[in-house]
């Protein structure tokens, strides 16, 4: 009788792996998600951007080109005309870079325009005629109109000129994106509590407008209109007002307050609590634009560099420049 030497294979047992019944990640909160999509729209609005600027300048080597070669053509009877053969070459080479590039330009312009009109277009359905004005109020500032602009602009001195709004909105989360001929900066609201009790309470009371937009309800949003028109959207109000310059050093502010008109307690205390609190930002910012006129002014002032921060002041001083030619010449 043979008697086998071979163990028996041991199997080990495999666990199955649970079945996965949902996303492995948390799902974003609206104020996450508007976040996550102005900061998609700004990239795609940026490539949108560069390709679009890339556009003319195969074109101006072929208009270039074409000059260059018809001068040297006929400016001398014994110049070869065979240049020109060579040069209707080289514009259809220059020719199809632009097609490429308008091909990638589409592309990223394409994508901006879905985000416009499937995201961002929800904000037609606010009810903007149903908005009555309540007040209205002037300001007579000291101070270049250009200098209350750049100060709208930038969010770099919020924590030092502003300690309200600090504790208010998320600096970190500050951002602005910018248009053509407009910049759109978005405040989200902190998570946590303010200290001061005005603007813990109205942390506590807000609540959005009837058919305020549902992506904005986490923030307080600024846009400005060139050239020196600004709306502040704020859940519970909405602001606009304008610089009309009244000469070099003064301007005069026309400030106008709407609201959809409800007389609810909750709604008349969540505003009276906006109020007090912009208008102590607002003469904050009157003093700070002074400040910064007198030292534009003095003998020791020296022009510098913008940072990313400043993006929108940037994009404003370039708007500037295309509508006043020469105007850093003069200010030199």
């Amino acid at each position: 009788m043979t008697i086998s030497t071979e163990q028996p294979v041991a199997h080990t047992a495999v666990p199955e792996r649970p079945a996965v019944l949902g996303p492995l990640v948390r799902s974003l909160s609206p104020s996450e998600f508007n976040t996550a999509m102005v900061h998609l729209y700004r990239g795609e609005v940026s490539r949108a951007n560069t390709w679009r600027t890339r556009l003319d300048g195969t074109t101006n080597w072929a208009v270039l080109t074409t000059l260059t070669t018809l001068s040297f053509a006929f400016s001398g009877a014994k110049n070869t005309h065979v240049m020109i053969l060579t040069n209707s070459l080289l514009i259809f080479y220059f020719m199809y870079i632009e097609a490429r590039r308008y091909m990638f330009y589409d592309l990223w312009r394409s994508r901006v325009r879905l985000m416009e009109t499937e995201f961002f277009a929800e904000m037609r359905d606010f009810p903007v005629e149903a908005m009555a004005l309540v007040s209205s109020r002037q300001h007579e500032l000291a101070c270049n109109w250009k200098t209350y602009a750049d100060n709208y602009l930038e969010g770099y001195h919020i924590p030092v000129g502003h300690p309200g709004l600090l504790r208010l909105l998320d600096y970190k989360r500050y951002i602005a994106t910018l248009g053509k001929r407009h910049a759109w900066i978005d405040g989200p609201f902190r998570d946590k509590p303010s200290k001061n009790w005005q603007e813990r309470m109205y942390q506590r009371l807000m609540r959005p407008m009837h058919g305020f937009p549902e992506e904005l309800e986490g923030a307080w949003t600024y846009v400005h209109l060139w050239p020196c028109t600004f709306i502040d959207i704020y859940p519970d109000v909405i602001d606009t007002w304008q610089l009309l310059p009244d000469g070099l050093r003064r301007t005069r502010s026309e400030y106008r307050i709407y609201h959809t008109g409800s007389q609810t307690l909750r709604d008349r205390v969540v505003r009276n609590l906006n109020m007090r609190v912009n208008w102590k930002v607002m003469d904050e910012d009157v003093e700070l634009c002074d400040d910064v006129q007198r030292g534009l002014e003095s003998r020791t002032y020296e022009r510098g560099v913008l940072n990313d921060n400043e993006n929108a002041v940037r994009n404003f001083h370039d708007m500037l420049r295309e509508a006043v030619p020469g105007i850093d010449d003069r200010a030199s």
